[in-house]
């Protein structure tokens, strides 16, 4: 039992949450990858019931021991591997959603090769968020169904080559590439990444425009030009921002028939029905999607998850303010003030913290220290600050302030690091 606490307040986020919600990108990253995913998935769109089998190549030499996840509702669950000295899959109190596969591995043997198989109905009830599902005309899996077998830490990043058996009418979209083959589709990622989304459907409506491409699960068009010149905007003001060292790749965006609950994948947009979208929410999400291929160096599960964060939710509000005007942008900081006044919330950072903190304090309260920020040091040297974040990837709290000590000086960074560590908020302006 011990030896699970370490991953409870990841595991209990995740399926409270859902990893999904509110944007969590999946970064590709250039380096090595610490596993590399080749399998083969059987889906029967009726019944939701999948068959799955997987070579799991073990690339990190680091890695001796490791815990999968995988959702308790599959079974016939077999693993083997010809370096692995002890297995086992079990459950714990607490954590009854899934199963925990335990391995333990030889040493210095070079690269490992485990081998896991199972099946079952993956979602015999719908999940609570709706992004997990499996319906006769559309597929749509993610991290927190559990679907494949994840390390439970959610920090080690994978590349993937899997055979989807579905049938020859069937299309996917994901942040990796989809082909055409025999039994249905092949997914590859060569990238390193989180994790494995991807949706499938024999019924998209596919449209594409200005180096976009949606793939429409709803049974109307309305929204999808407002969508587009959204996503079209954003792509423009934040390659113009931040672009210098890399621009923005072609996104692919999917929209569904559910009120809530989107998510971003790298190029991977995933949107609920933008029917009656108001275009200064879409505008702010689209932004904050699209800022997360700069803004998420920081390691999700940690404290430093505020920046990936607050500052891809601060740059959706200045793309705001650039589309639409500074009302309409001050409405918003206001608002964000309103939700966070008379609530007792932990600090944004103080050094030593290392747990991820709330959506409130992230999201909120993180861009309304921001907002001060800019507000203190002007725009122009601000966007200089918040440019160097972005292009240069910081991913902890102390390369921040070190950043912005060169940029604006000693006096303003202690004042910022002193509202970082402020414990709760009135939601008016911080004390000066």
């Amino acid at each position: 039992m011990k030896k699970s606490i370490k991953y409870f307040p990841t595991i209990l986020w995740l399926l409270s949450f859902s990893f999904s919600i509110h944007l969590i990108a999946d970064e590709q990253s250039s380096t090595p990858a610490d596993y590399h995913y080749q399998g083969e998935l059987k889906v029967d769109p009726i019944s939701g019931f999948i068959k799955a089998s997987w070579q799991i190549d073990v690339l990190n030499l680091k890695i001796s021991t490791v815990r999968f996840f995988l959702r308790n509702t599959l079974g016939h669950i077999e693993v083997s591997g010809s370096s692995i000295l002890n297995k086992s899959i079990s459950q714990f109190k607490g954590m009854e959603n899934f199963w925990a596969i335990d391995i333990t591995l030889e040493k210095n043997v070079g690269a490992q090769h485990i081998s896991i198989s199972y099946d079952g109905i993956l979602i015999p009830e719908p999940m609570d968020n709706k992004i997990n599902s499996i319906k006769a005309d559309s597929i749509e899996l993610n991290v927190d169904s559990l679907w494949y077998p994840i390390d439970a830490t959610f920090s080690k990043t994978l590349t993937v080559d899997l055979d989807i058996e579905i049938g020859k009418d069937w299309v996917g979209v994901s942040s990796g590439e989809f082909s055409k083959i025999d039994k249905g589709l092949n997914l590859t990622n060569h990238h390193a990444a989180l994790n494995i989304p991807f949706a499938l459907s024999n019924s998209f409506m596919i449209t594409k425009k200005y180096g976009f491409t949606v793939y429409d699960l709803r049974n109307t068009s309305k929204g999808l030009d407002e969508l587009i010149a959204t996503a079209s905007f954003c792509k423009k003001y934040l390659d113009d921002l931040y672009g210098t060292k890399q621009k923005l790749p072609s996104a692919r965006l999917l929209l569904t028939t559910r009120q809530s609950s989107g998510y971003a994948r790298n190029n991977y947009i995933v949107f609920t029905d933008v029917s009656n979208t108001k275009p200064i929410p879409q505008t702010k999400f689209v932004c904050h999607e699209m800022a997360h291929f700069w803004s998420s160096a920081g390691k999700f599960d940690t404290v430093d998850n505020w920046l990936n964060e607050a500052f891809a939710e601060y740059v959706g509000i200045m793309a705001v303010r650039k589309r639409y005007g500074e009302s309409d942008y001050n409405k918003l900081i206001s608002g964000y003030r309103k939700q966070i006044k008379g609530k007792e919330l932990s600090a944004i950072w103080i050094a030593g913290e290392t747990e991820r903190k709330s959506y409130l304090v992230q999201y909120r309260k993180g861009p309304v220290a921001l907002f001060w920020l800019e507000t203190t040091l002007g725009r122009e040297l601000f966007g200089k600050f918040i440019k160097h974040y972005m292009v240069n990837s910081i991913a902890t709290t102390p390369e921040l302030i070190s950043a912005l000590e060169e940029i604006a000086g000693s006096s303003v960074t202690e004042r910022f690091v002193s509202i970082l560590g402020e414990y709760s908020s009135n939601g008016d302006k911080p004390r000066e």
